[in-house]
């Protein structure tokens, strides 16, 4: 991969980030001001910035088209769940979450078929 792919693959990214996660926070601070608890607004800030972290990680190892285990792509997709749900409150949110989310199902299958690309390189022959 050059540099020329690395720095797309970095601008999409960015630019991703940048429309969806003020929007994002804002959305999740909508849910929490419409007669939650505390207790909910915490699990609900862990729930939002996880995903955001994970999805972080498959980006930067996308760019660089790296491998990652194969349990970051599922615990990505289990995590992100209550965070479109917190974020899908508002349709701001559902608008411009929705980015975001189309890129993050790209990521999970861009691991996920790196995995099965670089496993069946792995074939060694015996007579060698």
């Amino acid at each position: 991969m050059n540099l020329k792919q690395m720095s797309i693959r970095a601008l999409i990214f960015l630019g991703i980030i940048f429309i969806t996660l003020p929007i994002a926070m804002l959305s999740f601070e909508f849910a929490t001001r419409w007669g939650q608890s505390e207790t909910i607004d915490y699990s609900g800030f862990i729930q939002l910035i996880l995903p955001w972290i994970l999805l972080t990680n498959m980006a930067v190892f996308w760019i660089f088209n790296k491998k990652l285990p194969k349990f970051v792509p599922i615990l990505s997709t289990i995590l992100s769940i209550p965070a479109v749900f917190i974020s899908i409150i508002s349709v701001i949110g559902i608008i411009f979450i929705f980015p975001a989310l189309i890129f993050a199902i790209y990521l999970v299958r861009f691991h996920f078929d790196i995995h099965k690309v670089k496993d069946s390189k792995r074939v060694v022959s015996i007579d060698d």
